[in-house]
């Protein structure tokens, strides 16, 4: 478990073999240790006895696991198995950062929050007002992600709703995603820059767009609707989803939240939601 390691007598360890503050200074050096270590070709079996370890993998299964990584070659295991090396590098960093005391392990919690970085390959943004986060992250994210410090997030979405709220409740009432499609504001702007990296064109007019009449759009949405209310066989929760022709998810989006109407009051109102 996360909160079963030890970190005073983990940085003991370390620093026994060499890992010291004077042999590691900064967070982008102990980064580099731990990726030359996970990178290397050099004793393979040390580096899945590691990751074994750290991440309990269960007995009966490890030998399965060296024997397919051995018909392999051995390769490095960020290139062979990419989510398992960046954990293994995740926990070796770490380790090394106590030795050094880039981290301090005089604190339990730092053990659980270090491992929010294994979500790292799996996001665009890391938004977090977490101190060790700021600390580390940014070593681990590559150039198309970007790390986000929690406060300045916060402040520049208060600008923004202060700036909608500035508009009418007629035009607040179209719906926030018509209100708003993108976020106002300019490139030296938090939320807008992130807007422009990670979502370029998204809340765009498309040129190639259609208009649709409200008669056409209503009887789109009748059909859409008539999915939900069809009859189904009893015997179809036992099948598996892909040999299913189609499947219907049905959620519902509340009507308002706080100031903003999700949806516009008037397409809620016909619907005569109790949230409207």
């Amino acid at each position: 478990m996360l909160t079963q390691l030890n970190l005073p007598e983990v940085a003991h360890r370390m620093r026994a073999l060499g890992i010291t503050p004077q042999t590691c200074r900064t967070v982008k050096q102990a980064y580099g240790m731990a990726a030359s270590l996970v990178h290397s070709r050099y004793e393979p079996e040390q580096q899945i006895g590691l990751l074994f370890s750290f991440i309990q993998v269960p007995q009966h299964l490890q030998a399965a696991i060296i024997y397919r990584w051995s018909q392999a070659g051995f390769p490095p295991l960020a290139g062979y198995a990419s989510y398992a090396s960046h954990v293994l590098m995740v926990e070796i960093f770490f380790q090394i950062a106590l030795a050094a005391n880039l981290i301090s392990s005089e604190r339990p919690s730092n053990r659980v929050d270090i491992a929010y970085l294994f979500y790292l390959p799996f996001c665009h943004i890391f938004v977090s007002g977490d101190k060790l986060h700021k600390l580390c992250a940014p070593e681990f994210l590559q150039k198309e992600q970007d790390f986000v410090w929690a406060p300045e997030l916060k402040g520049d979405l208060a600008r923004i709703n202060r700036e909608l709220m500035a508009t009418s409740e007629l035009e607040r009432q179209m719906g926030l995603h018509k209100l708003a499609p993108r976020p106002p504001g300019n490139a030296s702007h938090l939320t807008v820059a992130l807007w422009q990296k990670h979502a370029p064109g998204s809340g765009e007019a498309d040129a190639d767009m259609t208009a649709m009449s409200p008669e056409a759009e209503r009887k789109l949405i009748d059909h859409l609707k008539s999915f939900t209310k069809a009859p189904t066989d009893p015997e179809v929760a036992g099948i598996p989803s892909d040999e299913l022709q189609s499947i219907s998810i049905e959620r519902l989006v509340p009507a308002r939240k706080g100031n903003w109407w999700l949806i516009p009051k008037k397409v809620a109102d016909a619907e005569g939601r109790e949230d409207a």
